[in-house]
């Protein structure tokens, strides 16, 4: 296996799903997370899932500050599902606010969500290169994951690092392409198992001003504290 850069774990941990499976309760405040190696930006991305009988766009507008301490994605997903000879459209929209380690997912229809805890995030973001090469080698061993460089490519007018990542887990091969900018993800190219996966940045504006309450809960917002031992 290639040797992983500490820009090369970032990337490992986006294409897999253990941040998105976290869960956890409310924690005391928490120092702020640098994810990014830019200070604030806006961002409009596109996502595709394509899978048997199923295909979900989702359209992003992502906000960020104070080094991605502070984030905020208004995302509308439409879902496209063939069965039984029937083509089925749904769409729904929903608000993803982040502040430190904690997010918080609503609907801006219902006015209702969940607030979680990704404490994944603070451990990797505390990391040191070496601490953080370690972890990379331990998770990829674990998952019979190799990542390579692959020098780089120009996504929405910037400068971006390829990264290849190749999963072979009993048989089932997933091979991830992805382009990143200052430990942003700007396009995803994923296909194994039946499934494709696509995210691209369309637009991307860095250093870009925006209206502060983009980034906050709204006040009316009825928000469950949902738990996990992550």
């Amino acid at each position: 296996m290639k040797r992983l850069t500490k820009l090369s774990v970032m990337n490992f941990l986006t294409i897999t799903v253990v941040i998105q499976l976290s869960l956890v309760v409310n924690v005391l405040p928490q120092e702020p997370i640098e994810r990014f190696d830019f200070e604030g930006a806006y961002a409009e991305k596109t996502d595709t899932t394509i899978t048997t009988g199923v295909e979900i766009i989702t359209t992003r507008e992502i906000y960020i500050a104070e080094f991605g301490n502070r984030m905020a994605s208004y995302d509308t997903e439409v879902r496209k599902i063939t069965v039984a000879g029937q083509n089925i459209v749904e769409e729904t929209t929903s608000v993803t606010i982040t502040e430190g380690n904690v997010a918080t997912t609503y609907n801006p229809e219902t006015m209702e969500g969940a607030s979680i805890t990704i404490d994944l995030m603070n451990t990797f973001a505390g990391m040191s290169d070496e601490e953080a090469q370690q972890f990379a080698e331990q998770m990829g061993d674990a998952m019979n994951t190799e990542v390579t460089e692959e020098g780089t490519g120009v996504v929405a007018g910037v400068t971006c690092n390829i990264t290849n990542a190749t999963t072979d887990l009993m048989g089932m091969i997933t091979s991830t392409i992805t382009w990143m900018y200052k430990k942003f993800v700007m396009r995803v190219m994923s296909e194994g198992s039946g499934t494709i996966i696509k995210e691209l940045v369309t637009l991307f504006n860095e250093g870009a001003d925006f209206d502060p309450a983009l980034l906050e809960v709204p006040e009316n917002a009825s928000i469950t504290e949902m738990s996990s031992p992550y």
